[in-house]
């Protein structure tokens, strides 16, 4: 059974590479002057943007669902939900104007669906990577000792098989 947090992971890299994608073949698009291949590009688009929308709204029950788990930082989850709210509304209105862009193509449209797409990718990009430092926020802080070993700074812990972390005894 599909979970939030399942579906969350499965649909937040829907934005990244359907917008890459998207801006990919409507720039080339533009530049062979095909009104087919904008079309597909625009449809492309569109589908990133209902991709956003699930990654966006399954991310707040997901949300719910990992913020008491160990290594899950709830400062990370505030920074990744304040990050994913920029692309969420442009995605909006991309996937708006891709979809009136299949039924009535305005040649300028084409040119502010790229841009607005353009800002919707790069803020995609950096939602998607405050949210890997979510979970991934512990092991980055980890810094390598002589043995090869990674601790947290300032900590001396050990993690045991169940995946917590129990304090170690200094010798």
């Amino acid at each position: 059974m599909i979970n939030a947090a399942y579906l969350h992971l499965l649909t937040n890299h829907i934005p990244v590479f359907g917008f890459l994608f998207g801006i990919g073949l409507l720039i080339y698009g533009i530049i062979r002057k095909s009104s087919e291949i904008k079309r597909v590009a625009a449809f492309i688009l569109f589908l990133a943007a209902l991709g956003t929308l699930v990654a966006y709204f399954s991310g707040h029950n997901a949300e719910e669902m990992v913020e008491h788990l160990p290594g899950v930082m709830e400062e990370a989850i505030d920074r990744h939900e304040e990050a994913a709210k920029f692309p969420f509304y442009l995605s909006i209105i991309v996937g708006i104007l891709s979809a009136i862009y299949l039924f009535l193509p305005v040649k300028f449209g084409e040119l502010i669906i790229l841009v607005l797409s353009l800002f919707s990718f790069g803020a995609s990009i950096y939602a998607a990577k405050t949210g890997g430092e979510i979970k991934h926020s512990a092991e980055q802080r980890l810094t390598p000792t002589s043995t090869g070993e990674g601790l947290y700074e300032g900590e001396s812990e050990k993690e045991n098989e169940e995946g917590s972390y129990e304090e170690e005894e200094e010798e």
